[in-house]
């Protein structure tokens, strides 16, 4: 990819328009280009861990779907910085709106151990999420 798409080949808009016109690949590398500033921008809120990955990822996915409501392809690295950072920050309410669930549930206060699980089963259900379809995530999203 690197070789077929030279970083001085080609603008943030010019490789904008080269995926638009069917050329995939031409995404890796665009993402390339921003992924370490969408991961510090995640890490800063997420901190270190799995979920800064799971974050990074559903993030490239929506910037792969949602290119085309992208109107200014010059600024393709900012708009896919504000997914990341969007994404993240709703990981980091879901997270914390289970921490609450979980604290504030009737009957017995949970202890670590099923706090931890409750977590573990979290992140499990939001992976699987995040690997259907976009059809199927959009309804599944829409409806939990």
């Amino acid at each position: 990819m690197a070789n077929e798409y030279p970083a001085t080949f080609a603008t943030d808009a010019e490789f904008v328009r080269l995926v638009r016109s069917g050329g995939k690949e031409a995404f890796a590398v665009l993402v390339g280009r921003h992924r370490r500033l969408a991961a510090n921008l995640v890490s800063h809120v997420l901190g270190a861990g799995d979920l800064v990955n799971d974050a990074l990822q559903e993030a490239t996915v929506a910037a792969l779907v949602g290119l085309d409501q992208l109107r200014s392809p010059a600024r393709f690295g900012s708009w896919y910085a504000g997914i990341a950072l969007n994404v993240s920050r709703r990981m980091l309410r879901e997270r914390s709106r289970l921490a609450s669930l979980i604290l504030w549930s009737e009957g017995p206060v949970a202890g670590p151990d099923e706090q931890a699980e409750a977590a573990d089963l979290s992140l499990v259900v939001r992976r699987a999420v995040a690997g259907l379809p976009p059809g199927q995530r959009s309804a599944v999203l829409a409806f939990y």
